[in-house]
């Protein structure tokens, strides 16, 4: 039997790394929006600094349940909105603004679930909540997915240099990923509060959870702010018909001429 000791001081570490790593992330995008006058970029910094801080107030301070709610509903539609400005700024697709609108109507569904759950929770209750939940992630980050996948596909057989390309097949993996970390809360019983210290389930859930979270952050966080040294790596044999570093934004534009190329399905 493990120690309820070190499963404590295990559910701390966890705890600190899960919320630091999300707040960095959002503090680097705010900084990085504002170097380089990308300001769909402090769309994403706003999304992970809030769903860093409303984790903060659960866990930390004792604020009411309803406002880590409101926090998290806010950071998803933020993130949307970083979807949308940076692969379908100029689209003419319907769908982009589609997702925009679904996103704010299941933010108000999610408040009511929770809201119920306030005041009265139940073992159904505790299900449907996780299961709209899981819809509603898998949505946005879904769309995070599959537009840095359209953006990978139609790019990977360009002259562009290989760490660009990477940027968006790993932004698209951690994507998907996070779509199922909600899935894992239906081994927690109905009963127990999300990161109780009083229960075994509650920590592996939550260590579960946290991990897929920080493979989330750190991937996001590498496909962006990408150290020079795995660039080199990456480029390693690469030769380019015109050797020329890019900017921020002279990358974006690039990229969005070469997915215009392909269509309107998605424009960076």
């Amino acid at each position: 039997m493990i120690p309820m000791d070190f499963l404590f001081i295990l559910f701390q570490i966890f705890l600190l790394v899960f919320l630091g790593v999300y707040l960095v992330v959002g503090i680097f995008f705010s900084i990085r929006a504002y170097q380089t006058r990308l300001h769909h970029l402090i769309y994403g910094g706003i999304s992970f600094s809030l769903m860093a801080i409303s984790q903060i107030i659960a866990f930390l301070f004792n604020f009411p349940k309803v406002t880590e709610t409101v926090l998290i509903a806010i950071a998803f539609v933020m993130c949307v909105v970083f979807s949308n400005l940076t692969f379908h700024k100029k689209s003419t697709s319907p769908f982009p603004l589609l997702v925009l609108i679904v996103t704010l109507v299941n933010s108000i569904i999610f408040f009511v679930f929770n809201f119920l759950r306030m005041i009265a929770d139940s073992a159904p209750l505790y299900y449907a909540t996780i299961i709209h939940d899981f819809i509603y992630r898998s949505i946005i980050f879904g769309w995070l997915g599959w537009s840095s996948l359209t953006a990978y596909k139609k790019i990977k057989d360009q002259d562009i240099e290989p760490w660009i390309i990477t940027r968006y097949k790993i932004v698209s993996t951690v994507s998907f990923l996070i779509c199922f970390e909600r899935l894992v809360r239906i081994f927690q019983p109905w009963y127990q509060e999300f990161g109780d210290p009083n229960y075994l389930e509650s920590y592996i859930v939550f260590g579960i959870i946290s991990i897929m979270a920080i493979i989330f952050a750190v991937g996001f966080a590498l496909a962006w702010f990408m150290p020079h040294k795995l660039k080199r790596f990456l480029n390693k044999g690469y030769q380019s018909i015109e050797d020329k570093d890019y900017s921020e934004e002279e990358l974006l534009d690039m990229i969005e001429k070469q997915l215009n190329k392909g269509g309107n399905n998605g424009s960076n």
